[in-house]
């Protein structure tokens, strides 16, 4: 009984992640999500902006990774890109996926820099880790910006790619931006 209570537990949680594109709302609705997520104590606001659609939703275990795109944009061509995961009962804090990233990045682009990062603690027990990263997938330069927020079991955050097009300094500025709308700590 009590195996089929945690069950029914973690599908009610997983359920209540999801984000929500129902035709009852217009196309142009921008996607929330139905449950206010806490990491700690605090909320935390994720909101794609009203121009994006989703391409991409996985569950892998208790990790949910969500991916969006510009309107008239394809999967194979996208200027911008936005990843969200949320990682229920799990001990990966944010510093760490930060740090796995960072590690992943130089370990597949040779072409790559980490322009910042930054992790730190609040009193309240909440981890923030964020880096800002430069490299050459196949295609053209991209600019990465992570966002985290942990707490003692759950991890949810947000990652920016922005091509580079005219200038570094605007897809840099565009990609920090973007990340900055996405996720916030309330």
């Amino acid at each position: 009984m009590k195996r089929i209570s945690k069950l029914l537990t973690l599908c009610l949680c997983f359920s209540s992640f999801n984000a929500y594109a129902f035709q009852l709302f217009p196309d142009n609705a921008p996607i929330e999500f139905l449950q206010s997520l806490t990491i700690g104590k605090q909320d935390i606001q994720l909101k794609i902006p009203s121009e994006y659609q989703i391409v991409n939703h996985d569950i892998i275990d208790q990790e949910q990774i969500l991916g969006f795109i510009p309107d008239g944009q394809s999967i194979g061509g996208w200027q911008q890109y936005i990843s969200i995961t949320i990682a229920a009962n799990t001990s990966e804090s944010a510093g760490q996926k930060i740090r796995n990233i960072q590690k992943y990045i130089k370990r597949e682009y040779a072409e790559s820099e980490i322009l910042s990062s930054d992790i730190n603690r609040q009193s309240s027990g909440v981890e923030n880790a964020e880096t800002t990263i430069r490299f050459t997938d196949e295609e053209s330069e991209v600019v990465l910006r992570v966002v985290y927020y942990s707490d003692s079991s759950k991890l949810v955050g947000t990652q920016v790619s922005q091509r580079v097009g005219q200038s570094f300094k605007l897809a840099k500025r565009a990609a920090e931006k973007t990340a900055s709308r996405v996720i916030k700590l309330r």
